[in-house]
């Protein structure tokens, strides 16, 4: 996922080589050794002049041989991590030289301090001859996406420092950041949208001490239902499925409207908060939609994922469908990278495209709750209420990103309390 919160700043562009402020008393000592050379008319003397006139000589040719010599790599402990989980990447700079450089900078790509964007970090080391150097970093990030990590640039300076080596490595490894795993707690009662919705088949005689198929295992499985003997042959956990259920077809649409970028949301965020206010929003929807999907899946239900991606600027309607553990992985992929895509009235947008069955029911998930949002969600309601679909709004909002406002507050309330009239309501902060 790409943001104007996570990119980098603009990079810098250095020219191959250039000269620092040192080179300057080069001139003066050439100046000064001709005088003292006319001066003194000596061999001496001409040879002192001969040699400040080759002096040049030494930072080209050990700026060349750094050209030729200097070699880079980065390695990571692991592509793929979950957000707020560290993680190690290592920058190598090798020198094959039988020369040392004893003034090297590198210009890393590291996490900045909340881990929202990768910035430039400058690490300053020596290179022996025939030796190499390794920068090991231990970073976290705080949003999910993908994010280049490693090393950017060396700069290598000659014996003198009058004259610099800029060496463009493009070294940077690839680091995908998944959204938090949890689940949501099944639902402890059915509204009376959801009972005219639910169609429950159940086998004769059957009853939970017999397992009626098996599955791979889902975070929070308990550890008596795993088959070890089928776990160990195909050497990945799996674990009896108890369901004796036909469940329902759900409707998850998810709502990644960067409301605060376009103005739409009345909540202030803090300071701190306000240029990854909407990244932080998203994250969110994310994980909830996926923590809603995995509920479904473990109550028996088929689940569909509905958002909005980006395609040639373009947006573009995304769905996946899920059934079981293997579906959902697949989703977890795809959706954990889903970006925030300024549509306008995402949830009325995809409405659409939920299925047309009438026993599907559907779930809302979104970050905002302003007054347009509010009159989009009961037409909603209204209008799958009409089709006997059953409607739950997962309404996401974490109070310490925001300022203090208890007017808003409280009309956010009272369109909360409006809103639970038509649909099931959870509040998750």
């Amino acid at each position: 996922m790409r943001t104007d919160a996570k990119k980098a700043s603009p990079r810098r562009r250095y020219p191959p080589v250039s000269l620092t402020r040192r080179a300057l008393i080069l001139p003066v000592l050439i100046l000064a050794s001709l005088i003292f050379a006319q001066a003194l008319k000596m061999p001496l003397s001409y040879m002192t002049f001969i040699f400040t006139l080759l002096i040049p000589l030494i930072p080209a040719a050990q700026l060349i041989l750094a050209k030729l010599s200097l070699r880079t790599a980065v390695r990571v402990s692991s592509q793929t991590v979950e957000k707020h989980s560290l993680f190690t990447f290592t920058s190598i700079i090798s020198n094959n030289s039988p020369i040392p450089f004893p003034f090297v900078e590198a210009e890393l790509l590291v996490p900045d301090k909340r881990g929202a964007r990768c910035e430039s970090h400058t690490a300053l080391f020596t290179l022996a001859p025939l030796d190499g150097c390794e920068l090991r970093r231990t970073a976290e990030f705080s949003f999910r996406g993908e994010y280049e990590v490693g090393l950017s640039r060396i700069f290598v300076y000659d014996c003198f420092r009058m004259a610099r080596l800029t060496i463009n490595c493009g070294q940077a490894a690839k680091i995908f950041v998944l959204p938090k795993r949890f689940e949501l707690p099944p639902k402890t009662g059915l509204s009376e949208s959801d009972i005219t919705t639910r169609t429950v088949l159940r086998t004769k005689g059957s009853d939970n001490t017999e397992a009626s198929d098996v599955r791979g295992y889902l975070v929070g499985d308990s550890l008596k239902s795993i088959h070890w003997k089928l776990s160990s042959k195909s050497e990945k956990l799996i674990v009896r499925d108890y369901s004796s259920n036909v469940g329902d077809s759900v409707n998850i649409i998810c709502d990644l409207e960067p409301h605060f970028q376009n103005g739409s949301a009345k909540l202030c965020p803090l300071p701190e908060y306000a240029d990854v206010i909407d990244n932080l929003c998203a994250d969110l929807v994310v994980e909830h939609a996926l923590a809603a999907a995995l509920r479904e899946l473990r109550a028996g239900n088929s689940v569909r994922l509905l958002w909005f991606s980006e395609s040639g600027g373009q947006p573009v309607p995304k769905t996946a469908e899920i059934h079981d553990a293997n579906d959902f992985e697949s989703a977890f992929r795809s959706f954990a990278s889903a970006p925030m895509v300024n549509t306008g009235r995402q949830i009325t947008r995809l409405a659409p495209l939920c299925s047309g069955s009438d026993s599907s029911s559907l779930i809302i998930v979104s970050a905002c709750l302003g007054a347009s949002e509010a009159e989009e969600y009961s037409a909603l309601a209204a209008l799958c209420s009409g089709s006997g679909r059953g409607v739950e709004l997962i309404y996401v909002s974490d109070g310490s990103f925001f300022k203090t406002d208890p007017q808003e507050k409280e009309a956010e309330q009272k369109r909360l309390a409006a809103l639970s009239r038509l649909m099931s309501v959870t509040l998750k902060s």
